[in-house]
């Protein structure tokens, strides 16, 4: 059972604040090309300190900052300009979001012994999947039968 806890709060708060930085500030250029480097190097550090907190009871705060930085970079970057056409056709995004938490959590439960880098894959799988089914059941319909301005 999950339980939320300070370090718990304050590592999925980092996650919010971060994009809400972005926001708020308009920091998308720090995420292009230019400053990839640096960047990867600070998401490698913070991981290196998640990794080293997850064998606690109590992971270090800014835990998640990895996951926000890296999640702010893919949306922003040119070099996955590529993928832009693609999220024209199909958005994926709010469907993942929505389904990807409880298809990480049913893995868990599942599979309790199963190693992080395979349950990252199954739970990116698995919650790409809903998104997917979640565009073309609901959502792409729903946005059909939007009245037009």
């Amino acid at each position: 059972m999950l339980t939320l806890n300070r370090p718990i709060i304050l590592g999925i708060g980092t996650m919010f604040l971060t994009g809400m930085c972005v926001a708020h500030w308009r920091l998308e250029r720090a995420f292009t090309k230019p400053l990839a480097p640096a960047l990867a190097l600070v998401v490698l550090a913070c991981i290196f300190a998640y990794w080293t907190g997850v064998h606690t009871q109590h992971p270090p705060p800014l835990a998640g900052l990895p996951f926000a930085v890296l999640v702010m970079w893919a949306a922003f970057t040119p070099c996955l300009a590529w993928l832009r056409p693609f999220n024209r056709r199909v958005d994926l995004s709010y469907g993942t979001y929505l389904y990807g938490w409880p298809v990480q959590k049913l893995l868990l439960l599942a599979l309790p012994g199963l190693a992080l880098p395979a349950a990252l894959a199954l739970g990116l799988a698995g919650g790409l999947g809903c998104g997917m089914l979640s565009w073309h059941l609901v959502e792409k319909r729903a946005l059909h039968s939007k009245p037009r301005k």
